[in-house]
């Protein structure tokens, strides 16, 4: 079979090019300013006032980068790292491993209260888009082998997707606070599918929760959302600090928050679909003082072209293919981190149309690109969105 498996060596430089920063903030490469005790990252710069610090590295699969500006910029940035660090290392890999590996079909398995917020807003999701957000979409990922990680790409055949799409299921997933309630979605959650209510977008606690999952070899794919959940976690973290503002990029995720040291807002640029990693389509601004997620899931990051056909890696269950909704990327702006996420992979799968009431529950925009290229913007972004030739 003739195929080309396309930006094979090159997902390092374009991990953050479904979406990425206009002047991202510290640009002065000379002025280290005594850092470099700090050689464990790729990159560190603070500035000569210590008012604006960067750090960039690759984290999480991908290339990730803070930036803070403020009063001790330099220790919150470093504490976001450390924050990406434990959720990517901690929760997102060996809790998550564990819990695939020593579950028991119908009794409750405890974990840590940021599993548990993460895979409960995340069902959520699942559930509101039917299962356009799919957690356990791994037998997919596995079967047809479309990313690096993977033993190799094939298109499989259709009893092979059958096979696979019997091990798929968030409903066979249920979560809850109460290790005594048999089944059922935990009752004592905050419902609200409102993205701008902080409770929603961080409801942490001091206590652990429980999954009880109902079928056997339930494999986990939290790369959906696992990006974006750091971010609300990271931004819960600086509301507690003494930074004026930060911008945090986790491959096609990103946090802008509160403004520069000059008072400036940030502009984030959205990258054309078709063409290279510098080329956009247009750029959203944001104001001083501005809190806001975006993230984007598209086609042309992660992907195999074979016999003249290209093969993604967001996949539809409902068919078990890669999704062929007629778009070629979304890009989601709520306030949580995690529904960015979730949804621009829900959106993608479901195409525009069906993706409105959904965006509309969580109080979410976005900027759509159909396959012709045509960009659609829900009335939300209308005042943000540039376009490239403007």
């Amino acid at each position: 079979m003739d195929r080309k498996i396309s930006m094979a060596l090159k997902m390092l430089a374009l991990s953050i090019a479904l979406v990425f920063i206009y002047k991202l903030g510290v640009e002065n490469n000379d002025n280290t300013d005594g850092n470099d005790s700090q050689t464990e990252y790729a990159y560190v710069n603070t500035s000569a006032d210590g008012r604006e610090s960067a750090i960039r590295d690759y984290r999480m699969g991908t290339s990730v980068s803070v930036t803070v500006y403020g009063t001790e910029a330099e220790q919150s940035a470093a504490l976001a790292f450390e924050c990406i660090d434990r959720l990517d290392g901690q929760v997102f890999t060996l809790e998550i491993d564990r819990l695939a590996a020593n579950y028991k079909v119908g009794e409750p398995y405890k974990v840590s209260d940021e599993l548990y917020n993460a895979l409960s807003q995340s069902l959520d999701i699942c559930a509101d888009s039917d299962g356009a957000l799919e957690i356990t979409i791994e037998p997919l990922n596995k079967l047809w082998g479309i990313e690096a990680k993977y033993d190799g790409f094939h298109v499989p055949g259709d009893n092979e997707i059958s096979a696979a799409l019997e091990l798929v299921g968030y409903e066979n997933i249920s979560v809850y606070k109460d290790k005594s309630i048999g089944s059922g979605k935990d009752n004592n959650k905050d419902n609200s599918k409102d993205s701008s209510n902080s409770n929603n977008v961080n409801n942490c606690s001091n206590e652990a929760g429980y999954i009880l999952i109902d079928k056997e070899n339930i494999d986990f794919a939290i790369g959906a959302v696992g990006k974006g959940y750091t971010l609300d976690i990271i931004r819960a973290q600086l509301e507690k600090s003494k930074a004026q503002g930060a911008c945090v990029t986790i491959g096609g995720s990103i946090l802008v928050y509160g403004s520069k040291t000059n008072g400036e807002g940030f502009t984030v640029g959205i990258r054309n679909p078709r063409g290279d990693e510098t080329e956009l389509i247009g750029h959203l601004t944001f104001g001083a003082d501005e809190t806001a997620c975006i993230s984007t899931s598209g086609d042309y990051e992660k992907y195999v072209e074979a016999d003249g056909t290209r093969y993604h890696h967001i996949f539809d269950r409902s068919t078990g293919y890669p999704a062929r909704s007629g778009l070629i990327s979304v890009t989601v702006v709520c306030r949580s981190g995690l529904c960015s996420d979730g949804l621009s992979t829900a959106c993608f799968v479901l195409g525009y149309d069906k993706s409105l009431e959904l965006l509309e529950k969580y109080n979410a925009d976005a900027v759509f690109v159909e396959d012709d290229g045509t960009v659609i913007i829900t009335d939300g972004l209308k005042g943000k969105f540039v376009p490239a030739n403007d």
